[in-house]
């Protein structure tokens, strides 16, 4: 009866998306929905430009959509790619969110289980956080690395100047909201990348997390941002 919303979050080039398609592949996860944050933009918005505004909103249609899922679809677990940008606007009503969506299912369950004369099961709603980093050498080489692929490809790809401008306004997660993993995903090499696979899936298979390595890796995470946004700054971004 409980449901899960696992979410990876992170600046651009911090590698959500690679950890997510990691996460996808599996075994456990293999029937879990994946809601695309990207997906719902271009269906409202097509490929065009959006405003900071509708960027907000652009969250609030996507929590909706896990809200949906969640709910109507009785999915159980929900993975999403989201930076999780600010604590006002993105991090906060996802908490809100997923509150929320617990108590529509505490309701539900409660009317039927009256209905059908049984033992209401209160459904509970996990959010578990991965928050993914880098330092800037690492999110340039990525760069470096995506743009060659995209020349034979024609993918369109980001570059330095997306990370500065997410970096200049992304803000770490305050740890008396939810609790976040930080993964640092500098290492690149196999045994560097198996470890941060492991470590995310145990995490979102409910692994508790040790308080003193998050406080390290959150404070490591925080160095690498504030380097971020001070670059930032210097390119004229802020």
């Amino acid at each position: 009866m409980d449901r899960a919303i696992n979410v990876l979050s992170g600046i651009t080039g911090s590698g959500k998306s690679w950890l997510l398609k990691k996460m996808l592949e599996r075994p456990e996860f293999q029937n879990t929905v994946h809601v695309q944050m990207d997906v719902i933009g271009k269906r409202v918005w097509g490929d065009r430009w959006i405003t900071p505004t509708e960027r907000v909103f652009r969250n609030e249609l996507t929590r909706n959509e896990i809200k949906m899922k969640l709910i109507v679809e009785k999915a159980k677990i929900v993975f999403l790619e989201m930076p999780l940008l600010t604590r006002k606007y993105h991090q906060k009503p996802l908490v809100a969110m997923a509150r929320d969506t617990e108590r529509y299912l505490q309701a539900i369950e409660k009317e039927l289980a009256q209905k059908e004369n049984r033992e209401a099961v209160q459904p509970h709603v996990r959010l578990n956080v991965v928050l993914v980093y880098c330092d800037i050498e690492t999110v340039s080489r990525r760069i470096n690395d995506r743009n060659r692929e995209s020349d034979a490809t024609g993918t369109n790809v980001f570059d330095l100047h997306g990370y500065f401008e997410t970096s200049a306004h992304f803000q770490l997660p305050d740890m008396a909201l939810y609790t976040a993993l930080p993964l640092n995903t500098c290492d690149e090499t196999l045994s560097g990348q198996d470890k941060v696979i492991k470590e995310a899936a145990a995490f979102f298979n409910g692994k508790s997390v040790d308080t003193i390595t998050v406080r390290e890796h959150m404070n490591e995470a925080r160095r690498y941002l504030n380097e971020a946004k001070r670059l930032a700054k210097k390119h004229g971004i802020s």
